[in-house]
Formats: structure tokens, sequence, C-alpha cells
């Protein structure tokens, strides 16, 4: 994904070939992946394991907290999908 999205875009560049403005994001990158969704007893089992409190079911703290752990987890997933085999990845 990462290669096709370098291959394909025409950018500007300074002396040293280096572009200008960022070529791909993080984010561009990922939407690409599935979005996997933790299980109320899993987010709990990690705040668990963490030693922290998890915070109350239908909050907005649970809300944001559980978001951003599915989208670590979408990442850890993502970076697992790599092939270290091959040289061109």
């Amino acid at each position: 994904m990462l290669k096709a999205l370098l291959q394909t875009r025409q950018v500007a560049t300074d002396a040293c070939a280096i572009p200008m403005k960022p070529t791909w994001s993080l984010k561009e990158l990922m939407s690409s992946y599935p979005s996997p969704s933790l299980s109320a007893v899993t987010f709990r089992r990690l705040h668990e394991l963490s030693a922290l409190i998890p915070p109350t079911q239908g909050t907005l703290e649970y809300d944001t907290t559980k978001k951003e752990l599915d989208e670590l987890v979408r990442l850890v997933e993502a970076v697992k999908l790599v092939n270290v085999d091959s040289p061109t990845g």
C-alpha cells in the first residue's frame, strides 16, 4: 500500500531530494485496515492487568478510552501483517 502511494505521486523536493511536504500519512495508510473492537470484558481486563480502574461503561471517558485502545489494536494488527521475510516488505 505505502509503496503504491509513493510511486504514483509526483511531489516537490528540495536540493537533497527530500519531499517538501509529507507524501503519506499514518491515518491514510491505516484506513485500509479493518477496525477491530475490544469487548467490554477485554477492556475491563486490560485495565485490571494495568492496575487501573476502568471508566464506567456508557460514559464519555469509557467511549473515548475504548476508541483509543481499538485504534492501538488496529495499529498492532497492521504491523503484524507486514511481511518481514521479503526485502520489499
